[in-house]
């Protein structure tokens, strides 16, 4: 959904209730005083803040003398653009460096969503590739700090935190110390829901100020004012007093999608020209946007017919874009396919390859083998055959013996005892019966 679609459907009750009013005090009506004096009303009604609607009113009269116009419709037109001037056609941003440590204070009474705001802002920086830190320097609220570590764990950042009662400042001091030692480049500070018309509370603010020029000085980039569009006339009240307490340097408008107050912006930047930085469009964590005037002022005027005429052209932007998507899927998957094909064949030659080497390798194995096989059984058969002579020539040997012992005469005592007396001096004959009866035949 395009910008100009997020502001149209947030300001849907603003446009019913404020813009419509606003444009029937020019139905039908002639140029004078009291078209004049209805329309100071309505814009008051409108929450654009007194001085505004006197500064629009005055601005009117004037273009009426120039332009020489006559018609209250004319001056309709004249109004759209004078609130046009205000509102300027800058994009805001925020003012942060590329390097180093940047530092945002956020503050504003209880209520307005300040820690909402917190989160969705530290969302929308880590999308930008920022790493983000968060500091819970509200330790008056009960339970403001378990609030910031929810948000902390959807968003995935650290939040330092102290006890409830402890020093802001001191938070302040951890906190800065922290995003250092983890080499983080936004720290966001959450501050007390601080009444203006306190100024003890006030003062904590200046201490936690001077700790950061003590502790990072130069790092503060921006002191974001929260402020509730349903609040109307207060958040301007809001506005003045927290500008010249804390030096805010812009504006966090929330809830503008639950009012009918939208003039609210309008007072802001016209009576204390602080820039409305960013916006609450929703109530998902993504809704929040840099706030654009040029296209805030065209969804806050736009007719019937100019929202169609932008729908349709956000449907046929947003179909184009699915269209290039598909077409740029479809190039990916044909890609891939291709690939595929292609590592596939590689593999597979690359395989049948490996394979051949592996036959050739198992062959070649397998005749190595034989040649083994068959040197062995040869070695075998040829050691068999020497036991086998080697066998036969020993029991021809003990055949020999044993004859020989059967062929002798049976051998005398005396025969023994002068064999006993012998052996020692006569070398025995081979064998067991040689030795015995060697020395007989």
């Amino acid at each position: 959904m395009g910008l100009f679609s997020k502001f149209n459907d947030s300001l849907s009750k603003t446009k019913k209730g404020f813009v419509e009013k606003l444009f029937d005090t020019f139905t039908g009506k002639e140029i004078d005083d009291d078209l004049y004096e209805e329309l100071e009303e309505t814009l008051i009604q409108g929450d654009v803040g007194v001085e505004t609607a006197l500064d629009l009113v005055e601005r009117l009269r004037e273009r009426e003398k120039s332009d020489k116009l006559k018609y209250a419709e004319q001056l309709k037109d004249v109004l759209v653009e004078e609130i046009a001037a205000i509102m300027g056609d800058e994009v805001s941003s925020l003012n942060l460096s590329d390097e180093g440590l940047n530092i945002i204070l956020m503050v504003g009474v209880n209520g307005v969503g300040k820690t909402t705001s917190i989160g969705k802002l530290a969302n929308k920086l880590k999308k930008e590739g920022h790493k983000v830190i968060l500091g819970a320097g509200d330790t008056f609220r009960a339970a403001a700090a378990e609030q910031l570590k929810v948000w902390g764990q959807r968003v995935g950042c650290d939040v330092i935190s102290h006890q409830e009662g402890a020093d802001p400042a001191a938070v302040v001091f951890d906190a800065i110390a922290a995003a250092k030692s983890r080499n983080c480049d936004v720290l966001i500070v959450d501050t007390a829901g601080r009444l203006q018309n306190k100024a003890n509370l006030m003062n904590e603010l200046s201490k936690m100020r001077k700790v950061i020029d003590r502790e990072a000085p130069g790092c503060l980039k921006e002191v974001l004012l929260v402020l509730d569009a349903t609040t109307g006339q207060n958040a301007i009240s809001q506005a003045k007093t927290f500008g010249e307490a804390s030096g805010v340097t812009g504006v966090i408008l929330t809830k503008l999608d639950g009012t009918a107050k939208g003039g609210v912006v309008i007072g802001i930047r016209s009576e204390f020209d602080l820039p409305v930085k960013l916006i609450g469009t929703g109530e998902q964590i993504d809704d929040m946007e840099y706030f654009d005037a040029k296209e805030f002022g065209r969804a806050l005027f736009a007719d019937e017919d100019e929202v169609q005429n932008e729908v349709a052209e956000a449907i046929a932007d947003l179909k184009e874009e699915i269209e290039e998507a598909v077409a740029e899927f479809k190039e990916d998957v044909a890609e891939t396919v291709e690939s595929v094909k292609e590592t596939t064949a590689t593999l597979v030659e690359s395989f049948q390859e490996e394979w051949a080497e592996l036959k050739e390798d198992a062959k070649a194995t397998a005749e190595t083998c034989k040649e083994m096989a068959q040197d062995f059984v040869a070695d075998v058969q040829d050691e068999t055959v020497e036991w086998k002579a080697e066998a036969e020539e020993f029991i021809a040997d003990v055949q020999e013996e044993v004859q020989e012992f059967f062929d002798q005469d049976a051998p005398q005592a005396e025969d023994l005892e002068d064999y006993v007396e012998s052996t020692e001096e006569k070398p025995k004959k081979k064998g067991f019966f040689g030795g015995l009866f060697g020395g007989r035949k």
